[in-house]
């Protein structure tokens, strides 16, 4: 059984997706490949419960960066994050409501997946 806690809870906030924050520009940017993007909208930080900002003090403010697509390329911005939920973390400052946050990025052409599992136990087709 799972359990969570909520410490605290915070409505009327600008959050990101927590993809935002992982997220890491190629090398390259591909030419023509689409970059999708999330809009920070006041969808709630969540509240730190389930442990989640395990080994912050409470109240703890830490500096985190986003991506934002400017002229086609991604543009590293530093953000100070609060309160997080494990999927959308509360922003304090560095963007406004409404800025679109680079949360992933496809290429096309690319490897959209692991390749099939050669593992012999992992099932396959029923046999006869």
């Amino acid at each position: 059984a799972n359990v969570s806690i909520v410490l605290e809870k915070r409505t009327g906030v600008i959050a990101v997706p927590n993809a935002a924050l992982r997220y890491k520009p190629p090398v390259t940017p591909p030419a023509g490949g689409a970059i999708p993007t999330s809009t920070g909208r006041g969808e709630g930080g969540g509240g730190g419960g389930g442990g989640h900002g395990r080994g912050k003090p409470e109240g703890a403010v830490s500096k985190k960066r986003v991506h934002l697509l400017e002229n086609g390329a991604p543009k590293a911005i530093e953000v100070e994050v609060g309160l997080t939920d494990g999927v959308v973390t509360e922003v304090l400052s560095g963007i406004d409501e409404g800025t679109q946050v680079i949360t992933s990025q496809y290429t096309p052409g690319a490897s959209t997946g692991p390749a099939p599992s050669l593992n012999p136990y992992s099932g396959g087709p029923p046999r006869r």
